[in-house]
């Protein structure tokens, strides 16, 4: 009796953990961004050259002479690359650009209210008016 009493111990200290039930893993929550970065074929590489800031989407302006104007404080950078690393359905975030590279500088343009005109790099973008 005793060496039974010994053994189904034994067997409870060795296989102990298998009679356990392991608690439900919760799943897990992608935030949507990464749902929209990531998890798709197909992503998009047709967008014109657009920026977000301030909620104020601004586009490239190919036609103006840039010579005149002159850059003012740098005051943030591309956080975003748009243009071929999203799903479609992405909602733009302040500070994506869809054609400039991560941490391409945004800059004041002087003379001209930022909600108006600024640069990214070197290129001049401007809220449609």
């Amino acid at each position: 009796m005793k060496s039974a009493l010994i053994s189904l111990t034994l067997m409870f200290l060795v296989e102990g953990t298998a009679y356990t039930e392991e608690p439900q893993q919760k799943p897990r929550k992608v935030p949507m961004l990464i749902q929209l970065t990531e998890n798709c074929i197909i992503k998009p590489d047709e967008y014109g050259h657009e920026l977000r800031w301030n909620d104020i989407r601004y586009m490239l302006n190919q036609e103006s002479d840039v010579s005149g104007l002159e850059k003012g404080k740098t005051f943030a950078e591309v956080s975003f690359t748009v243009s071929g690393n999203v799903c479609p359905g992405y909602r733009f975030q302040n500070g994506d650009a869809t054609r400039a590279e991560i941490g391409t500088p945004i800059s004041q343009v002087k003379g001209y209210d930022e909600k108006f005109r600024l640069f990214v790099g070197d290129d001049l973008y401007e809220a449609p008016g």
